[in-house]
């Protein structure tokens, strides 16, 4: 449990050096564009960027001290191992691709949802090659931290079935604590990222579209920890998110709701046009796991 706790104590650290340092960097940094005028772009970005970026830089800078000093220190550690490592990440990669990609076909074949008009065949092209890029990239640097790192520490000390329950809670609730909207703040002191805070817990306030989120977010790693422990890599865990990320941001860059028809369906379809929030996305969830489940001797073949 020690090491759990360090790593909570690290997060934590993290965050209140950030929203110390946030205020002080921020008024900085308007300081020196009042003297230069190609420092004008950051001068506009509100207080909540810096913090997020600090959070960000101190979580990376301090994960890898920490990671050895838990015994972290090579890729095998981490996940990254065995053979077949491209035909695991791809297969994951397509299975969850071709069936959220079919819910967002049905979806849009019930007359839900419409292409965008305003995308051409360049624009797309563009959208396919950024899409795929990020979704790769957010997979990566995630199952790392939560699979590879957190699951895989958590399974030391607590055993995998209450490591799958807690990391899988933390992975979930972790894609509800976003920016803050609009805010003003007429004059930026040392504590205001802390009047900040409770902001970035406000996606937590609509309970319907936070408990569908919530569940579906939490099976989805579940499954992601059950892909790990199947093959012995996390190779696999990084397609199958990638594959869910690349789906939902196709859809969100393609097609857009038609409003007057699913506002009476968003507990089926998602809330606000959220996929993820959606009872039906759940049911997708369960099916594809009963698939893998199905393919575990082959996946099995593609472990280490």
């Amino acid at each position: 449990m020690k090491s759990i706790f360090l790593v909570v104590g690290w997060l934590l650290l993290c965050v209140v050096a950030a929203a110390l340092i946030a205020p002080w960097l921020f008024l900085g940094v308007q300081e020196l564009a009042a003297q230069f005028q190609s420092l004008d772009w950051l001068a506009g970005k509100k207080l909540h960027r810096y913090f997020n970026r600090l959070v960000m830089v101190f979580a990376i800078l301090g994960i890898f001290p920490l990671g050895r000093i838990l015994g972290y220190r090579t890729r095998e550690s981490l996940g990254l191992c065995g053979t077949h490592r491209l035909g695991r990440l791809w297969t994951g990669f397509l299975a969850s691709a071709v069936c959220l990609g079919l819910l967002v076909v049905a979806i849009g074949l019930t007359g839900f949802t419409e292409l965008d008009s305003k995308v051409d065949a360049a624009r797309a092209l563009k959208i396919f090659l950024g899409v795929t890029t990020t979704a790769l990239v957010v997979a990566f640097v995630e199952e790392i931290f939560f699979r590879g790192f957190l699951y895989d520490l958590a399974r030391k000390d607590l055993g995998r079935l209450a490591a799958v329950i807690l990391v899988s809670f933390f992975y979930s609730l972790v894609h509800f604590i976003k920016s803050p909207g609009n805010y003003r703040i007429d004059e930026v002191r040392w504590d205001s990222v802390f009047g900040l805070l409770p902001r970035y817990f406000s996606g937590m306030q609509h309970l319907d579209s936070f408990f569908l989120g919530f569940l579906t977010l939490f099976v989805a790693g579940w499954i992601l920890a059950w892909a790990y422990q199947q093959t012995g890599s996390i190779l696999l865990s990084i397609g199958l998110h990638a594959g869910w990320v690349w789906a939902l941001k196709m859809n969100g860059a393609l097609t857009e709701w038609v409003g007057r028809r699913a506002a009476d369906w968003q507990w089926l379809l998602g809330y606000g046009g959220d996929i993820v929030s959606s009872a039906i996305a759940l049911v997708v969830l369960f099916i594809q796991w009963w698939i893998l489940r199905r393919l575990s001797r082959q996946l099995i073949v593609l472990g280490p």
